[in-house]
């Protein structure tokens, strides 16, 4: 078990409780790392949108690192991750005219 951050806080209200923060419990229980990465098959799914789209692109794309946990699944034998159409969209896929290369 552990205290949830004011970040975390933030975030819960606003996607849960119209931004009622007052309604999310202080305290959350969780996995560690370890036990998620021992597990035979992890399933994860998002539909956070624009809240995870970052995320969700390092965990898929970025270096495999640390310092973004979710990156270490890359080397999990049975790992699938799926996300919504919002989560999975960005800003640049909308706007083929952006120069950026």
């Amino acid at each position: 078990m552990q205290y949830n951050n004011p970040d975390t806080i933030i975030a819960l209200a606003h996607r849960n409780f119209g931004a009622a923060y007052q309604f999310v419990p202080p305290m959350s229980v969780t996995l560690g790392l370890a036990e998620c990465l021992s597990a035979r098959k992890v399933r994860l799914f998002s539909d956070t949108g624009a809240w995870k789209q970052t995320a969700l692109r390092v965990a898929l794309f970025g270096p495999v690192t640390a310092e973004y946990p979710m990156t270490l699944l890359q080397r999990h034998a049975d790992a699938i991750l799926t996300a919504t159409a919002a989560t999975a969209d960005h800003p640049i896929g909308q706007h083929p005219e952006w120069a950026l290369f």
